[in-house]
């Protein structure tokens, strides 16, 4: 993370050092003190929370910072992401969402894998009842916004994710989020960052191009803050 991203952590009171994810998405940095970020399944590459069109073939366009001046590394994602659209599964063409990239800004020459570029005929199968792979249960708790653990406020978030051939989310965006202003959708799209199903085979082979449908409920168990995840 670049030097200017570590001083917004910090501006916003953020116990975690994030630095798996890009610096605009400080608002939703996990917060609980005493929990470690779980490692991010795409080690090598930077994530980027953008805003972006959806063209006709569900996949982004023109594509935004939600604010500040980028980095350095968000720059590079952003000019590869205009290079390399990324696939929206289910985005409606015209609209504009929020969605989460995750590129290595070494390797903008290399194809994207099948799922993150889009299915090349068909409807990609939606996946039911997940076998998780990597689920960091114990860690949930620690996506909770900041602002909103400290004023009490629950909610919900939905985001739609391809799925690639090793079981890591990618292309995710939100879909809903209840209530809005909260940074519950910002938290579920750096929760996608860290989940990883076990590959989905087909006789045996790894396949691509499944679609997954996640919701987080952050809610409030007594006391305790409460993070559930689930599949509509």
């Amino acid at each position: 993370m670049s030097e200017r991203g570590g001083q917004g952590l910090k501006r916003e009171g953020v116990r975690w050092r994030a630095a798996w994810v890009g610096c605009c998405v400080a608002a939703a940095v996990p917060a609980v003190a005493g929990l470690r970020p779980p490692p991010t399944t795409l080690p090598n590459t930077v994530a980027v929370v953008l805003t972006c069109g959806v063209d006709d073939g569900s996949k982004t366009r023109d594509c935004r910072p939600l604010a500040g001046r980028p980095s350095r590394e968000d720059e590079a994602v952003l000019s590869d992401v205009a290079a390399r659209p990324a696939y929206l599964p289910g985005a409606r063409p015209g609209s504009s969402v929020l969605t989460i990239v995750r590129r290595d800004p070494g390797a903008q020459d290399t194809p994207l894998a099948p799922a993150e570029a889009g299915p090349l005929s068909g409807k990609a199968k939606v996946i039911q009842g997940a076998d998780w792979d990597i689920m960091p249960t114990d860690q949930l708790v620690g996506y909770w916004p900041d602002r909103a653990m400290r004023k009490g406020v629950t909610g919900q978030a939905t985001a739609v994710c391809s799925v690639t051939a090793e079981g890591v989310l990618v292309g995710c965006w939100i879909s809903s989020v209840d209530p809005p202003g909260e940074a519950f959708d910002l938290a579920t799209l750096m929760l996608t960052t860290v989940l990883k199903m076990k590959p989905l085979t087909r006789s045996g082979a790894p396949v691509e191009g499944g679609v997954y449908v996640l919701t987080s409920h952050f809610e409030n168990a007594g006391r305790r803050a409460v993070l559930r995840l689930d599949a509509p």
